[in-house]
């Protein structure tokens, strides 16, 4: 296995040692299921609202400790729209968990 697929199994792997709930969204699933077409990236969706932020940021860790994962914040800072994320990480009460990824992000 390599590629993304590989990727696709090593996040996996860390979203269930960390007891986050997830499933594979987007352009990866749909050539999956027949329908192909390139996006070139992974979606996922967590259940945020479950685990307790322990859980996120050790999943953070294990995802910086894996050497090939690179963060978006870092790579695509110039195009986040950081008003939209500020809205959506205060309706979901992350405030915290946005603040520590930027400053992790060096943003």
């Amino acid at each position: 296995m390599s590629g993304p697929e590989s990727f696709l199994e090593l996040i996996g792997q860390h979203l269930r040692s960390c007891a986050i709930e997830f499933m594979v969204t987007g352009s990866f699933v749909s050539t999956f299921y027949g329908d192909p077409r390139t996006t070139r990236d992974l979606d996922f969706v967590i259940n945020a609202s479950e685990p307790p932020d322990d859980n996120i940021r050790d999943f953070a860790a294990l995802c910086e400790a894996s050497g090939p994962y690179v963060s978006v914040l870092r790579v695509q800072s110039h195009r986040l729209d950081r008003p939209y994320l500020a809205q959506w990480a205060r309706e979901l009460g992350l405030e915290g968990l946005l603040d520590d990824a930027l400053i992790a992000a060096g943003m």
